[in-house]
Parts: structure tokens; sequence; C-alpha cells
């Protein structure tokens, strides 16, 4: 059975996240200031939420202390949505841009093999340019929509594969679930021998 720790960012999609990730494993929900980075099991999958806010700022940032934390120690998978995509990139060294206003509905991303594919987004800030060991996998108009750590299992979304309207995004997360999923059974048993 697979464990999930919900870092509920104030998403107003939490039902849809906990609906689509239990049928999974098991789903724990808490607040970014209810963490504590060293209590959290390897093996939890973690996923950093959205938020109706807006996102990582000067002002806010002591907010999501705790969280940046978690992504700097968290040995184990960890998969960042909108904001929680934005707080692993700034984490790592990436600049967010603030955006003229907020974006919402449907976007094309493009993948490095020029692979389209449409999105749901809801946020004013974007990803220009994520630096290593952050790797890029997909893009929009207004910067990275998707991206990976090279070496753990941690990865980016700017847009929302949870909300039901996604477009791609739901299938998108899908491939990256089995990936973490398969990935996760593979060292399992490699420890267990």
């Amino acid at each position: 059975m697979t464990n999930f720790l919900i870092i509920d960012n104030g998403t107003r999609h939490l039902r849809n996240l906990k609906q689509y990730l239990s049928k999974f494993g098991t789903v724990v929900r808490q607040k970014p200031t209810e963490i504590d980075p060293k209590s959290v099991p390897r093996n939890t999958i973690i996923m950093l939420s959205g938020s109706r806010k807006i996102g990582l700022t000067r002002r806010n940032a002591k907010h999501y202390e705790k969280e940046m934390e978690l992504i700097k120690q968290h040995r184990g998978p960890l998969i960042g949505i909108c904001l929680g995509a934005q707080l692993i990139a700034h984490t790592y060294g990436s600049h967010l841009h603030a955006m003229q206003k907020l974006h919402r509905g449907m976007q094309k991303i493009t993948d490095l093999n020029g692979e389209t594919y449409r999105v749901y987004e809801a946020h004013q800030f974007s990803i220009l340019k994520v630096k290593k060991p952050l790797q890029e996998i997909a893009r929009s108009e207004d910067g990275v929509e998707i991206f990976r750590h090279r070496t753990k299992l941690i990865y980016g979304l700017q847009f929302h594969p949870e909300v039901y309207r996604s477009g791609d995004g739901r299938k998108i997360l899908d491939e990256i679930m089995k990936n973490i999923i398969r990935k996760e059974k593979k060292r399992n048993a490699t420890t267990n021998q």
C-alpha cells in the first residue's frame, strides 16, 4: 500500500486531489505550518498542492519555510502542482516571474520531443527557466510547465492536472505516478533482499 501526504497550500481542488490519490493508496493531509520535515517517512509520496492565494513572494516566504525544508530533506518521491511546483523551483534556485495578470484557462504546452498537450492553468507566477539539478520537460509561452529533478523522484507541474477539465493534464500526471510507483516498488524490492 502506498502512502501519500498532501501538503495543502489552500487549494480549492483538495477533494479532487484526495480522490485521485486514494486510488493508489492511503492519503493524509497537512497544512504547510504543520509539517515536521524530519518525521515524514522516505516511502511517503508527497504532493504539494496549488493555492487560491497569490504565489510565493518575499512577504509570505516565511509561511512556506517548513515546506521548502521538506523539499530539501525528503528522500522519497515528491510532486508539486502550480504553487507546489513554484516552491520546488524556488528551493532549487530558479527564479519566479510575476505575470501581468492571472492566467486561467486551457494552455498549449510542448515537450522536448515536440509533442503538444492542452492543460488547465490558473496562476499568476511563471518559471521562465529551471536551474540544475532541475531539468525542463515541457514549456508553454509563459515558461516551464513540467520539470523534474535529474537524480531524485521530484516533479513539478505548473498546471492543474487534478481539475476534471484538465485536458491532457490527468494523462500526464498518470504517467508520472506510474513511473514513481514502479521505481519505488523496484527500490523497495532491492532494499528488502
